[in-house]
């Protein structure tokens, strides 16, 4: 079996590998910190067709829980005066509209449903994984010659 190393799992890395295990691919996310439990950060809004993929790899529901409807952004003056108002997208089939989350909430969703748990599958163990290089990795000398390209 095609084995796919993901490096990172912000918040793309695990969606990724939840992705990839739904098309068969077994996926190992590794991430050099282990996730905070902190409320720090700002807010973000996933638009509809950010939770529609997000839906597709069935990690569209633990996103939804810790965000709140957006539908529309209303935009005000330094002095309060309504300027207007701007949508966030459309609706999805079922009227769901795009969500806004605190940065670290979203992450923590997407860490808890795992790539493991999209596909019932157990090879994401130790998910999230930190994962430091292993002893015998060194960093590349910058001052070593390079060997020539070839074609």
């Amino acid at each position: 079996m095609v084995t796919a190393l993901i490096a990172g799992g912000g918040i793309a890395g695990p969606v990724t590998a939840m992705a990839l295990q739904h098309a068969g691919v077994d996926a190992q996310v590794y991430e050099a910190h282990l996730p905070g439990t902190g409320d720090a950060g700002s807010y973000l809004t996933v638009a509809t067709n950010g939770l529609d993929a997000l839906r597709a790899v069935g990690a569209d529901k633990p996103v939804l829980a810790v965000g709140f409807p957006t539908p529309a952004n209303v935009l005000l003056s330094g002095t309060g005066r309504r300027l207007g108002t701007v949508s966030n997208g459309g609706r999805l089939a079922d009227g769901t509209v795009s969500h806004t989350v605190k940065r670290a909430r979203l992450y923590q969703a997407l860490h808890e449903e795992g790539p493991a748990a999209a596909s019932g599958s157990s090879t994401a163990s130790g998910w999230p994984r930190p994962s430091p290089p292993p002893a015998a990795w060194s960093p590349p000398s910058t001052t070593a010659p390079r060997p020539a390209a070839t074609c």
